[in-house]
């Protein structure tokens, strides 16, 4: 049976540590090799099946998106018919701009992960 790839691109960092582990992985291994892809393939099969809440939480922190977040919000709120934001949708904005107002004022850059916001469906 022929294996059909598919590609993806991953971080520099991430390279990196596909690689370590694939030494470590073939250090002392005489009975074959193992191929970056392999190691990539076999990681991804067998941690995406352990992926939990914590886990999930952890990716939306890495790469939430101010814009997108806002953009859906509003989305939201017409399909709902409203026109004006309930307390829920102030406090979330609120939480959101402190969040940037604090890490201005440190003179920082605001990083996607700080502030993360779920919405209960």
């Amino acid at each position: 049976m022929e294996t059909i790839l598919s590609k993806i691109a991953v971080t520099e960092t991430a390279d990196e540590a596909l690689v370590e582990a694939l030494k470590r992985v073939n250090d002392g291994f005489q009975g074959g090799r193992v191929t970056k892809t392999d190691l990539a393939s076999w990681l991804i099969s067998q941690g995406s099946g352990k992926l939990n809440q914590e886990a999930i939480n952890e990716i939306h922190q890495a790469h939430f998106n101010q814009v997108a977040y806002l953009g859906a919000l509003v989305k939201r709120l017409k399909s709902a018919g409203q026109n004006t934001l309930g307390p829920e949708e102030i406090a979330t904005l609120s939480a959101l701009l402190k969040s940037q107002d604090g890490l201005k004022r440190k003179g920082r850059r605001a990083p996607n992960e700080e502030t993360v916001i779920t919405e209960a469906a």
